[in-house]
């Protein structure tokens, strides 16, 4: 039985945050989808690599096809990509969490949270075991907000990846929960 995706959410959050939707990408979304992951990766000295290792970002629909993975996105009101979020099947019993991203402005207010719960919940819907990323120890508060997830460090497990850009990998078992 084919799993349909949700329909948008609106996220209404208190203290004046701006309300953001979460939905499924389109091929539009390419270019704002780049733009966004770019302007994060420039804030932590971070480059983008096309060749290797974001070769996913030249065609996002077709990298993480419905079903079993699947690429989020977070409009704020303006319908401008504030936020990203994407599951990747690795194996029949592994996913992996992959461009978790939020916007500056858009690092409080629960925007995370609910990102991570919908991307949990979508890997338990799909029966996954293991959520598995990977990450950099400079990105100390995504760390944070990983093991308040109950993802524990585990060895790395992409090659070629250089270490300036992963240097440490976690795992969530989603049997357990």
């Amino acid at each position: 039985m084919a799993l349909a995706h949700p329909t948008p959410q609106t996220v209404h959050q208190p203290k004046k945050a701006q309300p953001l939707t979460l939905r499924h990408i389109t091929q539009h979304d390419n270019d704002a989808i780049n733009t966004l992951i770019q302007t994060i990766h420039h804030e932590y000295n971070l480059s983008m690599d096309y060749t290797n290792r974001d070769t996913d970002l030249k065609n996002i629909v077709a990298y993480y096809p419905p079903v079993k993975s699947g690429f989020w996105v977070y409009e704020n009101e303006s319908n401008q990509i504030v936020g990203t979020g994407a599951i990747q099947q690795k194996s029949i019993s592994t996913a992996e969490l992959k461009r978790f991203y939020l916007a500056k402005n858009y690092r409080s207010g629960g925007h995370g949270q609910r990102m991570m719960s919908f991307l949990i919940n979508f890997c338990k819907q799909r029966h996954y075991e293991r959520l598995v990323l990977e990450s950099h120890t400079s990105q100390e508060k995504a760390i944070r907000f990983y093991q308040t997830y109950g993802f524990t460090e585990i060895p790395i497990y992409s090659q070629g990846i250089p270490k300036t850009y992963t240097n440490i990998a976690f795992e969530l078992r989603l049997t357990n929960q």
